[in-house]
């Protein structure tokens, strides 16, 4: 299941645009494998490796990433594959952080008030519950439009590893033809056991409910204090083709359990 779709124009010769890529993937430390029409990857970085593949037709690269850091975006990735295929040196790709280790949140919290500090080991240990409610909508060319809802609750127990855990699969199929999936991941990101909810949201629209026409996607992140409530909107819209949509309406409670 890829985690990133990223396609993106280039205008130098393929050749010489894969043999830049293969110099400076591997002078970071990273693995590739590929000639002019697909290829493989692995790019280090600070808090762990990208992985994925890439095919190229006509003008375009369509990147797949299998695998990605939980710090480390979707757009964070398009960027910097957007800057080193535009670039006319052989500069190697950079998703450096300083300072890696476990995060420290300033208050008041903000996605964008996260600290890197160093790692230490902690003995936190959280229980995160996340409730979904899930609005589809099936734009039809004749009549009226077919519409779904409903509300799904998971929950996860983190503990001090500090690896991320899937811990809802959200999967509805209407209309004969529409899928929807959403995925949520958490992650303690501290030692005051703050964590941090990694989002993806899909809709497939095609021939039937089980097609793999991806036709919609969406990424986001969601921080909880520990002890604390969030709360957060996503809609992914059919970006190619017709009006349908679907909205997450997403709670997320992380409570710090005792540890014995």
């Amino acid at each position: 299941m890829a985690q990133c779709n990223i396609s993106i124009n280039f205008n130098e010769p393929i050749d010489q645009l894969v043999e830049k890529a293969e110099d400076g993937i591997t002078s970071i430390g990273g693995a590739f494998i590929g000639n002019t029409n697909s290829g493989e990857y692995s790019i280090p970085t600070p808090v762990g490796n990208i992985m994925g593949n890439y095919t190229v037709t006509d003008r375009l690269i369509n990147f797949e990433i299998s695998k990605k850091p939980l710090l480390v975006t979707c757009k964070k990735i398009e960027d910097e594959l957007r800057k080193f295929i535009g670039s006319t040196s052989t500069n190697s790709l950079s998703f450096s952080i300083s300072n890696v280790g476990a995060l420290t949140i300033r208050r008041p919290i903000s996605m964008s008030s996260l600290e890197l500090v160093s790692s230490a080991e902690t003995r936190t240990s959280q229980l995160v519950t996340a409730t979904v409610t899930l609005y589809i909508e099936d734009d039809e060319a004749w009549g009226s439009n077919e519409t779904w809802r409903g509300t799904k609750t998971n929950s996860v127990t983190l503990s001090t590893t500090h690896l991320p855990q899937q811990f809802m699969e959200f999967v509805v199929k209407m209309g004969g033809e529409i899928r929807i999936e959403l995925y949520l991941t958490a992650q303690i990101v501290n030692p005051n056991g703050d964590v941090i909810v990694d989002g993806e949201f899909k809709m497939f629209e095609g021939t039937s409910e089980d097609n793999n026409d991806l036709d919609g996607q969406r990424t986001f992140q969601v921080l909880a204090n520990s002890n604390s409530q969030s709360s957060y909107t996503s809609r992914v819209n059919n970006d190619d083709e017709g009006g349908d949509f679907a909205i997450a309406q997403i709670t997320i409670s992380n409570s710090q359990l005792t540890i014995a």
